[in-house]
C-alpha cells in the first residue's frame, strides 16, 4: 500500500494531468454542452463529497472513507482529472485496507489537487 502513496507524490504537474480536457471531450463525442453540464455537476457536488470524506476521516470510519473516496474517484475519472483520481484512489485503497491514518494523511494532497482542478476548470471555461 505504501507504493500508492509514493505514486501520488511522483505525479506530474502538467495541465493535462490536472484536467485532460481533450480526453474528456473525446469520451463524450466532443459535445461541449454535455461537457459543461458534467463539469457543472462535478463542481457543485464535489465540495459536499470532500466534506463527507473529511467527516468520515475525523470519525475514523474506514468504510465511509472508502465509499466517499470511491465516489470522488469516479467523478474525477469521468471528467479527466487524472491527478485527483490517482490521489483519491490511494485514499480509497488505504481506507479499504483499514489504514485510516495513511488515508487521512493523504487528504491535504486531495484538497490541493481539488484546488488545482478548480483552477484548471476556470481556465478551460475562460477559453
Amino acid at each position: 500500500m505504501v507504493i500508492l502513496q509514493e505514486t501520488v507524490v511522483k505525479c506530474s504537474m502538467s495541465q493535462n494531468e490536472v484536467l485532460d480536457v481533450e480526453g474528456f471531450l473525446r469520451r463524450i463525442g466532443g459535445d461541449l454542452e454535455i461537457a459543461e453540464a458534467v463539469v457543472d455537476g462535478f463542481v457543485q457536488d464535489i465540495p459536499h463529497r470532500f466534506a463527507m470524506l473529511k467527516a468520515a476521516s475525523q470519525a475514523g470510519d474506514a468504510t465511509l472513507m472508502r465509499q466517499h473516496a470511491h465516489a470522488i474517484h469516479g467523478a474525477a475519472v469521468n471528467i479527466g482529472a487524472k491527478q485527483l483520481a490517482t490521489t483519491v484512489r490511494a485514499v480509497e485503497e488505504h481506507a479499504k485496507a483499514s489504514e485510516v491514518g495513511v488515508a487521512v494523511g493523504l487528504l491535504p494532497e486531495v484538497e490541493l489537487r481539488l484546488e488545482r482542478l478548480q483552477q484548471a476548470i476556470q481556465e478551460w471555461r475562460a477559453k
